[in-house]
């Protein structure tokens, strides 16, 4: 790692969204009931705080939670394994709100007898306000009698950020045998997805009927997504006697989609009579427009949460030679495209700085590490939103890159 050289202008920046956020009240949540908890289950603790506080959660399994109309950050604990393992929601989030997700594994209800369908892992929908999942997985899990299941459904929401999550659904069983479904779909929404993985599930031909084809890694149902780096890959075809079915499209997508050195994978087609196999997924399909732009993938992220006195660190991995900056702001913003810079603008303009980390090495890739003060005694939790971008030194062009959420906590958490 490379030590930050110019402290004092990043602390500067630090200071004023971090001044703001004091007020931020912190609810622990740990499933062994450990010492400074309240709460061993997450609803509970998002019941208790008012709208822009945050969940900390440490190492357990839960239940699933429902966010409904409040601004809130359900982070895990640093160096901490989430499962949640039932369905989730976020909804109905006014224009002005805004709720994260960092570090959470999420996945349905495993149902192993007949019952109620559960819901996918997450869904998110009627939302005016921002939706942010960071390292989030959403991971569908088999029924012995569900039918397909996603991992994400999104529907009728305004902006949604995906930063290096995995997606995937889960095939049918041959109880219930069906076509497969997206890892992710989307509908009338509007996204920035950079990188991560999203699978869709292969198809289960049921004994008397024809085979269906694998499902796309995601599907786009109007609305606009952006994507970066991310990997879409559709499901395999179904098996059959005297036909298969052919595999899914890396993405399917009947609305706006723009796509920037992502990965399209085509499912696997399905076998028939043993021998012949169906053609495969093509990478994209449906009526678009869908748009791939030329370039290179710029990638991001900064660790945390982190507490005081603690140091956290930026990977930034880009072109060599180029400068490696980020925008620092107390808010998000709406996912807004930006085309002549090859990228997707999420953090707000309004109380901004804009600060150079580095340089790329010829590896690809620097890491700065910038050690945290100890702030003022009042400041339970803070926020922060970083954006990336990257210009070359003769500033021929600027690219963004993604976004990511850093969380200072109190060193006493």
């Amino acid at each position: 790692m490379r030590p930050f050289r110019f402290l004092a202008p990043l602390l500067a920046a630090l200071a004023a969204p971090f001044a703001s956020a004091q007020n931020v009240n912190v609810f622990v949540v740990d499933a062994a009931g450990g010492a400074g908890s309240a709460f061993t289950e997450i609803q509970p603790a998002i019941d208790a705080a008012a709208s822009g506080d945050l969940v900390l959660v440490r190492s357990g399994s839960y239940s699933g939670f429902s966010v409904v109309a409040k601004s809130l950050s359900i982070v895990a604990d640093a160096g901490a394994t989430v499962d949640v393992n039932s369905s989730s929601r976020i909804s109905l989030l006014g224009a002005d709100q805004r709720v994260e997700v960092v570090n959470l594994q999420l996945k349905n209800e495993q149902i192993l007898t007949g019952g109620p369908v559960p819901p996918p892992p997450l869904t998110i929908s009627s939302c005016a306000g921002i939706v942010w999942l960071e390292h989030v997985d959403a991971l569908a899990q088999l029924g012995l009698y569900t039918p397909s299941i996603s991992g994400l459904v999104v529907s009728n929401c305004d902006s949604v950020v995906l930063l290096r999550c995995t997606v995937r659904a889960v095939a049918t069983f041959l109880f219930n045998p069906g076509p497969g479904t997206s890892g992710l779909i989307a509908s009338n929404s509007t996204l920035a997805i950079h990188d991560g993985t999203y699978e869709g599930a292969g198809s289960v031909t049921p004994t008397a009927g024809s085979p269906s084809p694998g499902a796309p890694g995601a599907s786009l149902l109007g609305g606009f997504a952006f994507a970066s780096g991310a990997t879409f890959k559709g499901g395999k075809g179904g098996n059959g006697l005297t036909s298969a079915g052919s595999g899914g499209p890396g993405v399917l997508a009947n609305g706006t989609f723009v796509g920037l050195d992502c990965t399209f994978i085509g499912g696997q087609g399905g076998i028939s009579d043993g021998s012949w196999q169906a053609p495969p997924g093509p990478p994209t399909a449906g009526s678009g427009p869908i748009t791939t732009l030329a370039g290179t993938a710029r990638h991001f992220e900064i660790t945390s949460p982190v507490r005081e006195l603690q140091s956290a660190t930026l990977h930034f991995k880009g072109l060599p030679g180029e400068n490696a900056c980020a925008l620092l702001s107390d808010l998000s913003d709406p996912v807004f495209f930006f085309g002549p810079l090859d990228g997707a603008l999420c953090v707000s303009l309004g109380n901004v700085n804009a600060l150079l980390f580095g340089v790329i090495a010829p590896s690809g890739a620097v890491d700065v590490a910038i050690p945290m003060p100890d702030f003022l005694p009042s400041l339970m939790g803070g926020r922060i939103y970083f954006q990336s971008f990257f210009f070359d030194p003769a500033v021929t062009y600027v690219v963004l890159g993604p976004p990511s959420l850093f969380v200072l906590l109190d060193s006493g958490l």
